[in-house]
């Protein structure tokens, strides 16, 4: 999504908790590129993202950051981090930072992102 009202632009993840900055101080509607940055930015940091692009496991996202590792969660068959409760970290959004998919439904391959939702 283009950084417009509603558009996620600030991102901040703590071991404990998620903070958004929306455009406009609305309800969220999509992820901006810089809102994307940010995520993967504090997935990283975290740890919640290993050295190979890929998601850390269940219990080692527990162990690292328990009070966000719920948002890290399986849709269908793919992981995901749910940035906001009505939608996921979008492939739209992720392919232009140099990912692909494999599986054809708009998966990431490196983040297991969709593009279902935002």
């Amino acid at each position: 999504m283009r950084a417009a009202p509603g558009a996620i632009e600030v991102v901040k993840i703590t071991t404990e908790a998620l903070e958004l900055g929306v455009i406009g101080d609305v309800e969220p509607e999509g992820l901006c590129g810089s809102g994307l940055v940010d995520v993967v930015a504090e997935l990283v940091d975290l740890g919640l993202i290993d050295t190979s692009g890929r998601f850390v496991t269940e219990e080692q996202a527990t162990s690292l950051a328990s009070g966000v590792a719920s948002r890290l969660t399986v849709l269908g068959d793919e992981r995901v981090f749910v940035v906001h409760w009505r939608g996921e970290v979008g492939d739209d959004d992720v392919r232009p930072l140099g990912g692909e998919t494999t599986s054809g439904r708009g998966a990431d391959a490196r983040t297991g992102a969709r593009d279902e939702r935002y």
